[in-house]
């Protein structure tokens, strides 16, 4: 996919060079598809997800004369959020459906450079094979606090709980873990020859609790994105985690982004983890945004 992606990138940035009518939005309504597999443990997970998610904009975004996948990043609009999605699990050589349930609230001023958000996440999947079951439960909880430095830049301290529990009917397979996490980020999109540049960086604390006692772990990432014009942008992002009981990894990531004048936009990403501890995943994912309604 990221050889499809780059090959039909000049198409892309052609046919949508003309600049856009600036215009406002209120909804955005996202679809995905995504498929993943990783490792946990001494067995494997699949997953393919497909789900909604809706962003209710409690004042008008406007896409003046930013990227539009940056529109509320400069207009700052309080928004809240809710999805769902549907999950089809393959747990070693198990199969079994599932659920997603995300909700989220965002409180952002023009008039203010302080801002906060609040999110949650909880997913449940039963899957089973011949007289063994096992249910997968995971969630996630966050809440981040931002300051705007200037409007192009902005500084954030978060905390993360993610949470993951597996019980099985048989023997020992039953298990639970879950990861603390402070958060240091900062952001900022500016101009340069007439291109957009999006940079981020976030430096991570975390603390693994699981069956095999705490693990500690420090990660570096930093991702970014070019905009060949307001529309169109190529982004990548690269992150080093380095920490204790041979837990290092390293992550890689690609994604397409390009918007339309009638506020739709298309978006292709993938990601790559590489573990030493065996716990690797890959994640490809699609989506479809509309702002139209």
């Amino acid at each position: 996919m990221k050889f499809v992606g780059i090959a039909v990138l000049p198409v892309l940035c052609g046919f949508l060079s003309q600049p856009s009518i600036a215009s406002t939005f209120e909804n955005e309504l996202a679809f995905y598809l995504e498929s993943s597999d990783r490792d946990v443990k001494a067995a494997s997970v699949d997953e393919n997800a497909f789900g909604v998610n809706f962003t209710k904009y409690l004042t008008p975004v406007g896409d003046e004369n930013y990227p539009l996948e940056e529109a509320n990043f400069f207009a700052r609009s309080r928004n809240v959020n809710a999805g769902v999605g549907f999950l089809d699990t393959d747990f070693d050589s198990a199969n079994g459906d599932g659920y997603i349930i995300e909700i989220g609230y965002q409180h952002l001023e023009k008039t203010s450079p302080i801002g906060f958000e609040l999110g949650y996440e909880t997913s449940d999947s039963s899957v089973g094979r011949g007289n063994t079951a096992a249910d997968i439960t995971q969630s996630e909880l966050l809440f981040n606090v931002y300051y705007y430095l200037t409007d192009n830049t902005r500084l954030g301290l978060g905390y993360l709980r993610q949470s993951a529990d597996i019980d099985a009917n048989v023997g020992q397979s039953s298990s639970d873990s879950n990861i603390d996490a402070v958060v240091l980020r900062t952001k900022t999109v500016n101009q340069y020859d007439g291109s957009w540049v999006n940079v981020e960086g976030q430096l991570i604390y975390s603390q693994l609790d699981d069956d095999n006692g705490d693990t500690n772990r420090t990660t570096l990432a930093v991702d970014g994105d070019y905009y060949f014009n307001r529309k169109v942008s190529l982004g990548a992002g690269l992150a080093a985690t380095s920490g204790d009981n041979n837990s290092d990894s390293n992550r890689f990531s690609v994604d397409i982004v390009f918007h339309t004048d009638t506020g739709y936009a298309f978006i292709a990403a993938v990601e790559k983890v590489d573990s030493d501890s065996g716990a690797d995943e890959n994640v490809i994912r699609f989506s479809f945004v509309s702002r139209n309604f």
